[in-house]
């Protein structure tokens, strides 16, 4: 399938898809799972190759891997607009790496805050934050300035591939329990898509 008439979906990391943030090592497959005669995948790195099996899974798993690093904010917000992405991710939030003033820039239609950073973003620049009941009780969307995409059970996808003990570091608490049922993360990535899809729509892309 040609790229011509796909979603295009841009996920941008602070911290480069290292090996060094739960994101990368949890999210690492989520990226192959679009369905690629709908979605066109890129992934925008701010930080350089750790050589992480981690960053090389989600660099298989995208139809474009992009380094940014050292370029300025206004360099990646340039390169994203000319990528032509529809729906921008940021991974990062207030995080380490953070890289904000990218979204601020506005370089998407629609710009959404996912699984770095669970709290409001304060800005009117994000406009969706993915999350659950638990993390992100509905009933206090008004303290929000993004609008809720609220998923099943919970909004930390884990990579069904592998083990929770593969995803979390040594150190981490077991009290926290097991990871979500594998068909989470396929929900969540569906969830996360609709309205982008229907943006989509409205810009004219089929």
């Amino acid at each position: 399938c040609s790229g011509a008439g796909r979603l295009r979906v841009g996920y941008f990391s602070g911290s480069g898809f290292h090996n060094s943030t739960t994101t990368a090592r949890s999210m690492r497959s989520q990226y192959s799972l679009h369905n690629r005669m709908y979605v066109e995948v890129f992934c925008y790195a701010g930080q350089g190759n750790d050589g992480s099996e981690p960053r090389a899974t989600i660099m298989r798993g995208c139809d474009h891997f992009v380094e940014v690093e050292g370029l300025s904010h206004v360099q990646v917000a340039e390169r994203i607009r000319a990528d032509g992405i529809n729906v921008l991710i940021d991974l990062t939030g207030y995080t380490i790496n953070m890289q904000t003033q990218v979204m601020a820039i506005g370089p998407a239609p629609v710009q959404v805050s996912f699984h770095g950073f669970p709290g409001t973003m304060g800005a009117e620049f994000i406009h969706y934050l993915v999350a659950d009941r638990l993390t992100t009780p509905p009933e206090h969307a008004d303290q929000y300035t993004e609008r809720l995409l609220v998923v099943p059970h919970t909004y930390l996808t884990n990579d069904h591939r592998q083990s929770r003990r593969e995803v979390y570091v040594e150190g981490d608490h077991e009290e926290f329990g097991k990871a979500p049922p594998s068909s989470f993360l396929l929900l969540a990535t569906l969830t996360l898509l609709r309205e982008g899809e229907l943006m989509a729509a409205k810009l004219g892309v089929d």
